[in-house]
């Protein structure tokens, strides 16, 4: 099995291409840019008698493991939303032990779109604040597969992964505010308002985002897909209008989903406040963001009382 940092051989796309597209005439491959956690690359398809066709070969980095997990939950969950009212890639092939693709991955159908960079050009992403409400709120109304399910995280606990050792993680006792947050979390894990579960991204940020013009394209990257309380996407999408100066966007974005599923979001505190871990162990706060993350969490504090 080869190391992931290279990009696929000629032999290992031609397997896959045997499964998807055994008619193909020739190919060409592009790595895509920007990212980092997985190895991801556009095939171009060109055939005989018929249109030319796209597609993404995905492959989980092996240095973050997990990789045949991570394989079966994002197909599982595309296979699940799509196809659909959501914008999700359509998945076309799973190969879990990696013996077509020289280790874990699959593959979907191309979705053509851009991702918005909310630093140079927050505007933008403003601009999208209903539509992604909306859409975050159809995600958690899908129902969840029993077949489907055990491939599935559990999104409360791993979300709260920071409270297993019982102790402030050092990443955090760095920040001034680190062990408040800690104690803030495990004080409301303790009280947190039972809820039905939903399907849950875990990950949604402008990065994971497609757009084409102003409609939302495609939502991407499924590995971390789970089920639990759909107040964890919630809160984890209202830290980025904060980290890029945008808090009335961040309660616009929450008054959308709440008009969209006719309730309020209950636990929002400690979900905001786990969410507010995530850069803290990642170390990738700036100091342009740090004034919006000082506000969130302050926010998220008041909301809770505490």
């Amino acid at each position: 099995m080869e190391n992931n940092v290279f990009m696929p051989s000629s032999v290992q796309i031609q397997a896959v291409l045997e499964k998807v597209a055994p008619d193909c005439k020739s190919f060409h491959l592009t790595a895509f840019s920007g990212d980092n956690a997985n190895h991801t690359y556009l095939i171009d398809i060109e055939f005989e008698d018929k249109a030319s066709e796209k597609i993404v070969f995905r492959r989980y980095n092996l240095e973050n493991g997990d990789c045949e997990n991570k394989a079966r939950r994002e197909y599982a969950a595309l296979t699940m939303m799509h196809p659909g009212k959501l914008a999700v890639p359509e998945p076309i092939l799973l190969d879990a032990d990696g013996t077509l693709m020289g280790s874990p991955g699959i593959v979907t159908r191309y979705v053509p779109g851009i991702v918005i960079d909310v630093d140079t050009n927050p505007q933008a992403w403003v601009a999208g604040v209903s539509q992604l409400a909306t859409a975050l709120a159809q995600i958690h109304s899908t129902a969840i597969d029993s077949a489907i399910k055990p491939l599935l995280m559990n999104g409360n606990a791993e979300i709260v992964w920071f409270l297993n050792r019982g102790t402030v993680p050092e990443y955090m006792s760095k920040y001034p505010d680190g062990a408040a947050i800690w104690h803030a979390v495990a004080e409301l894990w303790q009280r947190k308002q039972s809820v039905q579960p939903g399907l849950l991204h875990l990950d949604i940020w402008s990065g994971n985002v497609l757009w084409q013009g102003n409609s939302i394209a495609t939502i991407m990257d499924w590995e971390e897909a789970a089920y639990g309380d759909p107040g964890i996407d919630v809160g984890y999408c209202r830290m980025e209008y904060f980290l890029i100066g945008q808090d009335e966007a961040a309660e616009e974005f929450l008054r959308q989903y709440e008009r969209e599923t006719g309730h309020p979001v209950e636990n929002l505190p400690l979900w905001e406040l786990a969410a507010a871990v995530r850069p803290l162990y990642g170390d990738y706060l700036t100091s342009a963001h740090m004034p919006g993350y000082q506000r969130f969490v302050t926010s998220a504090m008041q909301r809770s009382g505490l």
